[in-house]
């Protein structure tokens, strides 16, 4: 088994990335609802 500096390495590695992906998705959904009001509103 790896040590547990090893572990909890890995997992605050993990938790990171979690954080990461949800900012990105967070931001990717923020982006398309700001396109489909442009696109709504006719200036798009």
């Amino acid at each position: 088994t790896p040590p547990p500096y090893t572990k909890s390495l890995t997992w605050s590695n993990i938790k990171s990335a979690h954080c990461l992906l949800f900012a990105n998705s967070a931001n990717a959904l923020w982006a398309f609802s700001i396109n489909s009001e442009v696109h709504r509103s006719g200036t798009f």
